[in-house]
């Protein structure tokens, strides 16, 4: 699948269906464009089995509010709509896909 970019209006939606993984970033955060690079990796891996949606907090202030997001990189892993998983600061790969493997 495609990474999806949620907006405050559309987030509910976006997440709704199956695994999301969100990326929470912003486009002056350094370690956001690292994260960035992994997530479309772990999308190429898992997109089958899983959304990759991105959330830029600058913009999107409101879902981040919501989530209790107070920096950034941070990943959300939702199922069905409901948030079950915080991820804080840049992770490699191996530790997210460590991640995946045990709740997909």
């Amino acid at each position: 699948m495609a990474i999806v970019d949620a907006t405050d209006e559309n987030f509910s939606d976006s997440v709704q269906d199956g695994f999301v993984l969100v990326g929470f970033w912003a486009p002056w955060s350094r370690a956001s464009h690292m994260t960035e690079t992994v997530l479309k990796e772990l999308d190429e891996k898992w997109g089958d089995q899983l959304q990759v949606v991105r959330v830029n907090v600058d913009r999107c202030q409101a879902v981040a509010y919501q989530l209790g997001i107070t920096s950034i990189p941070a990943l959300v892993l939702f199922k069905e709509g409901n948030p079950f998983k915080h991820i804080t600061d840049s992770q490699p790969k191996s530790f997210l896909d460590s991640i995946l493997q045990k709740y997909i």
